[in-house]
């Protein structure tokens, strides 16, 4: 219903969507979900210290503008945090270079904690 409201914006990130895996993921840390209008790059909740049923991130490229054939990479937090991050690089030629990321950090644990994890995610 999201996508159907914003199929025009050509990047989203999501958080926090409680989303389930699918079956075909496998062992993958994320997942491709068919939508009419995006490629939607969705990060489970793992099971570590930081992860709940709330964490599931997910990013949303705009078909039309992020072609699936000029996506380089798909970057996973560790398995102690999924859910609460994943970024997906594109790039066509040399013009075009996006980098987008979706973070969902955390709100329980002590200051400690929070700031390991958070400086986790973003190495």
């Amino acid at each position: 219903r999201i996508l159907e409201i914003l199929a025009a914006v050509q990047i989203i990130g999501v958080q926090g969507t409680k989303a389930k895996p699918s079956p075909w993921q496998g062992n993958s840390p994320y997942q491709v979900v068919p939508s009419k209008s995006h490629h939607l790059f969705s990060w489970h909740s793992g099971s570590g210290e930081h992860s709940n049923s709330s964490t599931w991130v997910t990013v949303a490229l705009h078909k039309h503008v992020f072609h699936f054939a000029h996506i380089k990479q798909v970057f996973s937090p560790p398995k102690e945090l999924l859910g609460r991050a994943g970024a997906v690089y594109y790039e066509k030629a040399s013009f075009l270079r996006v980098l987008a990321v979706s973070c969902y950090f955390p709100a329980s644990g002590t200051v400690e904690s929070k700031i390991d994890a958070i400086s986790r995610i973003m190495t």
